[in-house]
């Protein structure tokens, strides 16, 4: 069983929490993953920006940042029982919005979007570009339409 706090950060609490949460289990169940722990912040803009400056040298805001806990390559040797601690998952509802009217897709469908990139980076993936021919961000879509009929809102 997987263990994922949810937090905010300058932003209400949302009425979709728990829908959020199932489908985060959901991507995890497809990936195969348990007794993972990590934790899930949503925030503003502004609390985006500033992660994003002092930890990336990235002056401005952006939809998702994730910090992995380990070196370690995914899957990860773990004690028999003992939960793995893989990292922390900030989300930007602002960008989110933002994004989802930019490439012309609804809010919720971004939102997963950013949400399964994030869990993959918590895996060790990685990409260089956000072309779509990176593997990446082919699987990211892949595990996103595998998950079409779940939602959040």
């Amino acid at each position: 069983m997987n263990d994922i706090t949810l937090m905010y950060q300058n932003i209400n609490k949302v009425d979709w929490e728990e829908k959020l949460l199932g489908f985060t289990d959901s991507i995890l169940n497809l990936l195969e993953i348990d007794n993972w722990e990590f934790s899930l912040t949503l925030c503003d803009n502004s609390y985006i920006h500033k992660i994003n400056r002092d930890y990336r040298d990235k002056d401005k805001p952006t939809d998702v940042i994730t910090f992995v806990m380990s070196d370690e390559p995914f899957p990860v040797t773990q004690e028999a029982g003992e939960p793995y601690s893989a990292g922390d998952i900030i989300i930007s509802l602002e960008t989110v919005e933002e994004n989802s009217k930019y490439f012309k897709v609804s809010y919720e469908e971004e939102l997963k979007r950013v949400l399964i990139h994030g869990i993959l980076h918590l895996m060790g993936l990685d990409h260089e570009t956000n072309s779509e021919d990176e593997e990446m961000l082919i699987k990211q879509e892949k595990i996103l339409k595998d998950l079409i009929g779940r939602g959040l809102f």
